[in-house]
């Protein structure tokens, strides 16, 4: 569970592989490792049959291969969080803020991880309304960071 402040911050990272370098960095933050869904190219990679993670203190980590990916494919780390709740609050009962704080801070990064997918689509326009002609906008950049 969280126990940090969570940071303002876009909850992908992408890299373009060099064939030498085997430990790509994520500044967003996650619980546990099985929270990162990592792409290679277009195969979604397994944890630790594919790769391994280390995470910070502060949530943040790196994705770590045994051997480096070969040259000029894009590798994409992606929040996976699961949309899941653990605690379970009950009339009368006492908790803590450090549980109250982990909930809130596990909140917070499940909406950024939907923005970061929403980002990703396919939008109308905000002035666009029932009788305004579409106009789709298409938030593309294809850049590798």
């Amino acid at each position: 569970m969280a126990t940090f402040d969570i940071n303002n911050t876009n909850r992908r990272v992408q890299y373009t592989t060099n064939g030498s370098t085997t430990a790509f960095n994520f500044s967003f933050q996650i619980n546990e490792a099985s929270e990162l869904k990592v792409i290679l190219g277009t195969a979604t990679q397994n944890l630790s049959s594919d790769y391994t993670v280390t995470v910070n203190a502060d949530g943040t980590g790196t994705v770590n291969y045994s051997s480096a990916p070969s040259t000029g494919q894009k590798l994409t780390i992606l929040a996976n969080r699961p949309l899941s709740r653990t605690s379970v609050y009950s009339t009368g009962a006492s908790f803590t803020a450090a549980s109250l704080e982990s909930d809130f801070d596990n909140t917070i990064m499940t909406l950024q991880q939907f923005n970061e997918t929403i980002d990703r689509t396919l939008q109308l326009p905000e002035y666009v309304t029932g009788s305004t002609p579409p106009s789709l906008t298409v938030p593309y950049n294809d850049t590798a960071s």
